[in-house]
């Protein structure tokens, strides 16, 4: 298990063993499973550090709590998992709010693309994203092929502000 002091993230391997295996070629397979939290206040402190521009909607509070599972199949690494967002806070238009998202995704071993679906519920929105292909090794804008999302909500300006919370992710240089 590795937990930070600072209660910024925590994360621990579930079930009997986690193999996380990158190739020199880049190839990146797995079999096991991660859970995670995070305080999300904190760490978009974090990500404004880094990238220097601060988000449009401030995130106030917020707790992150997911798990990721990595199973390796013939050629491929599935990906499953989840995380629930609570207490979260952003801005003035989300107040202790919810958002759960659950996600399926594949990638062959080479780890060059990957092919996914999630949904995303909460009591303002609801979405389906559904036939979702990314290149990877590319920005933000450069990895999307594709994708379908279906989102349903009544409340728009707390849509908005959600979005509006995370940093430019373009922004980060992490070489």
């Amino acid at each position: 298990a590795v937990n930070s002091s600072s209660g910024l993230v925590t994360l621990k391997q579930t079930g009997d063993s986690l193999v996380v295996a990158i190739a020199p070629d880049g190839a990146v397979s797995g079999k096991g499973g991660l859970e995670f939290t995070a305080d999300l206040a904190r760490a978009s402190e974090l990500a404004t550090a880094w990238t220097g521009q601060r988000p449009a909607q401030e995130v106030r509070s917020g707790r992150a709590a997911g798990r990721i599972s990595f199973d390796q199949e013939a050629q491929s690494t599935r990906l499953t998992g989840g995380v629930e967002l609570s207490s979260l806070t952003v801005g003035r238009a989300l107040n202790n709010e919810a958002v759960r998202i659950t996600f399926d995704a594949a990638s062959p071993d080479a780890f060059k693309s990957l092919d996914a679906k999630a949904t995303v519920a909460s009591s303002f929105a609801t979405a389906d994203v559904s036939g979702v292909k990314l290149a990877l090794g590319g920005g933000a804008l450069e990895t999307v092929r594709s994708a379908t999302i279906d989102l349903r909500s009544e409340d728009l300006a707390k849509v908005d502000a959600l979005l509006k919370a995370g940093a430019d992710i373009n922004a980060i240089d992490l070489g």
